[in-house]
């Protein structure tokens, strides 16, 4: 196998392995509410504290990406988490896996935000390949966490689930460690003003407010769902919530053809856009709670969305040809706020109003954003 199609594989395997062992616990979060005697809006906590540090990390990791090589940062981060996912495995307090979950999650940025990086620095494919195939990877990682883990769940223990995850992260660690890194252009003097030009200008700040809203979208639903079926709906198993989470295929397969979307749409705004109205329209489908339409539903669910994140992130870093350290950082910041923000207040909604109430709420939020860059989309027509 050439270099360069061993460096991509890598990422691609890296990112599945990564983004698999942060949403392993999602489907099974009733499970884990039992086994550590919590209640619902505790246990939500699971998913949301460990988006919190990837809320944050991004920009700091953005910065150190500037500096320090991005192997080394991946490398590291991939055996802390193997550590930290290998203790977690044995503890029978609920606040003492949190914590291990907080601590593990400062890692994950690091990782991810490296591999975004990396990817982008990479000669032997365009921006937007590259992206896509990063994209495509998460997305792929994010599937393969949701149905592994509670497929593993349901024929061992979550203990099990969770040490599987904990080994193929490991493996990856072995492997970047024989992988040439991809040097990028340091620069080294960079300060907290080399943010702030990114957070004035309308076309950086339309991008990263809009993902913002379509991740808090995202969480909202998936994280709600599980809890949803278990009270409103017909009693399911951890399997079958995971199956759910099959629509993530046509995830990996819109990232894969995001350019020729675009093209379809006459530019990248114009298919995010209607990938945000898609996206609305699947969250307003799904308010019944029939097993059903939510499986079939979730397909559209998830062409929208990630119709938005593959094409977003090649935007935005079409617009920056520096710096894409500090621009994926803060991309990734602000979509992992929306997602810590969206895996836990909508549980307080939900309790208050119930499913149908957070499906329409949550589609309207989205459906204005997508007016929003409607009416702005004059910005990106060079793009």
């Amino acid at each position: 196998m050439s270099s360069s199609r061993n460096f991509i594989l890598c990422i691609i395997v890296t990112s599945i392995a990564t983004t698999s062992l942060m949403y392993a616990p999602q489907p099974i979060i009733p499970t884990l509410a039992e086994y550590f005697h919590v209640p619902i809006h505790s246990a939500s906590l699971i998913i949301s504290f460990a988006l919190l540090p990837l809320a944050i990390a991004p920009i700091i990791y953005g910065y150190l990406l500037e500096k320090f090589s991005a192997k080394t940062i991946i490398v590291v981060s991939l055996f802390a988490c193997f550590i930290l996912q290998f203790f977690s495995c044995f503890t029978y307090n609920f606040h003492l896996f949190l914590i291990l979950r907080v601590i593990e999650a400062l890692f994950f940025p690091a990782i991810l935000t490296s591999l975004l990086t990396l990817a982008t620095r990479c000669k032997y494919l365009s921006v937007q390949k590259s992206v896509s195939l990063y994209v495509g990877a998460t997305i792929g990682g994010g599937l393969v966490g949701r149905i592994g883990g509670s497929f593993f769940t349901e024929i061992l223990s979550w203990q099990w689930s969770f040490a599987i995850f904990g080994c193929c992260i490991f493996l990856c660690g072995i492997w970047f460690i024989f992988l040439k890194n991809i040097p990028g252009k340091h620069l080294h003097n960079i300060t907290v003003k080399n943010f702030i030009p990114f957070l004035k200008r309308k076309r950086f700040l339309l991008i990263f407010g809009s993902i913002f809203f379509m991740f808090f979208a995202f969480q909202a639903i998936l994280a709600t769902l599980p809890f949803a079926f278990k009270y409103e709906g017909e009693s399911k198993s951890d399997f079958e919530i995971g199956l759910l989470y099959t629509g993530y295929i046509m995830g990996i397969i819109v990232s894969f053809f995001a350019s020729r979307i675009a093209e379809l749409f006459n530019g990248r705004i114009n298919a995010i856009i209607v990938g945000f109205l898609i996206f609305s329209f699947s969250i307003i489908s799904m308010r019944s709670l029939e097993f059903v339409i939510i499986f079939l539903f979730m397909f559209l669910f998830c062409i929208g969305s990630f119709t938005i994140h593959s094409l977003s992130s090649a935007l935005l870093n079409s617009l920056s040809n520096r710096q894409k350290g500090i621009t994926n950082g803060l991309y990734l910041a602000f979509y992992y706020s929306g997602g810590v923000i969206g895996s836990y207040l909508p549980s307080f909604y939900y309790t208050m109003f119930g499913w149908k109430s957070l499906t329409l709420v949550t589609g309207g939020i989205i459906f204005c954003i997508g007016i929003l860059l409607f009416y702005n989309r004059h910005l990106y027509e060079d793009l």
